[in-house]
């Protein structure tokens, strides 16, 4: 069974019209161009590469049968009601990266874009457990404590998670010294958590376990 899948904007849009999505991030399609023109010379074009892909199956009859797995990692992109959108920026480099989290009920599909492919993997703890990883802090927390400076940032992660019908959450956290602050300008003294206690919130928010403060 298929547990990850590679998909270029125009083999999601159309796998999305077979499996009758009611969501699509438009952030995923918006590179597609105008497939309205020739629409089916774009579908076909579509099917076809799908097929080349061992993802579907059409018969003679125009019937199509997704590959084992493929529906399990579309639900949740189609027709899950939250999104947790992760992003990771390493002024250093000057490097952004950008996950998405899309959960129908239990299941989780984590999707990752790169240049004109869609990366999309069944996301259980161990592939949540990873992405945490990646967004922890390199050394360990080094005392003492020193004011929070732009010249010693080393990361920073960006957190949005969006319910249909709910206001929106976002969390700006910035790592310094091995610590990680929650960028909070009404705040005085910001919130530091060490890098065990920063992954074990970020799980419970990935996995949509998360109860938010109230929004002032």
């Amino acid at each position: 069974m298929q547990q990850a899948i590679g998909l270029s904007p125009r083999e999601l849009y159309f796998l999305g019209g077979i499996l009758k999505a009611r969501y699509i991030d438009y952030v995923y399609i918006s590179a597609m161009g105008d497939v309205q023109k020739h629409f089916q010379a774009h579908r076909r074009q579509a099917l076809r590469t799908l097929t080349e892909k061992n993802l579907l199956r059409e018969d003679f009859s125009g019937n199509i049968t997704l590959a084992d797995g493929v529906e399990q990692i579309l639900k949740p992109v189609f027709f899950g009601p939250m999104e947790t959108t992760v992003q990771l920026y390493l002024p250093g480099q000057g490097q952004i990266r950008t996950w998405r989290l899309h959960q129908l009920e239990q299941a989780i599909t984590l999707v990752e874009m790169a240049d004109d492919e869609i990366s999309l993997q069944i996301a259980g703890e161990r592939q949540l457990e990873r992405l945490i990883r990646t967004l922890l802090p390199q050394t360990k927390a080094q005392g003492p404590i020193r004011p929070l400076d732009k010249m010693y940032v080393r990361r920073v992660v960006t957190v949005r998670q969006a319910r249909v019908g709910a206001p929106a959450h976002e969390e700006i956290w910035i790592e310094q010294d091995g610590i990680m602050y929650r960028d909070d300008h009404k705040e005085t003294t910001p919130l530091m958590l060490t890098a065990d206690a920063f992954a074990q919130q970020m799980l419970m928010t990935m996995k949509g376990e998360r109860e938010w403060e109230a929004t002032k």
